[in-house]
């Protein structure tokens, strides 16, 4: 198995779930069949991180050079002030699930929301 920037991981783009816990998740493998499928060379990695080191790690991730992260319980709101933006969904709801890291800072939006209103059909 390759480590991380070695061999064929070194131009892959790396994003991951962020949650504690998150061993259950089926994340890895749904994002893997999405990456095959459409061709885009990504890999999907799971990251516990309890409370007490979310800016730490989050800030490790990004360093490591993560373009991505879906945060989950119970760091959701815990994340929001690590953000350099937040979209108008995260903004209203004080949550972010999922994280951009470009240029110069992070931005957080919560796609939680759309998900559920389009529960409700058109």
């Amino acid at each position: 198995m390759n480590s991380p920037g070695i061999g064929k991981d070194r131009d892959r783009m790396k994003f991951g779930l962020v949650g504690c816990p998150v061993s259950h998740s089926l994340s890895p493998a749904v994002f893997a069949a999405a990456f095959r499928a459409s061709g885009v060379r990504a890999r999907y990695d799971l990251y516990p991180v309890v409370p007490e080191e979310l800016e730490r790690e989050v800030g490790r991730l990004v360093e490591e050079g993560l373009r991505g992260v879906n945060v989950t319980l119970p760091h959701k709101t815990a994340v929001v002030p690590l953000m350099k933006e937040l979209d108008r969904s995260a903004a209203l709801t004080g949550a972010v699930n999922t994280v951009l890291a470009a240029g110069d800072g992070l931005t957080g939006y919560n796609t939680d929301m759309a998900g559920f209103s389009d529960s409700f059909g058109p």
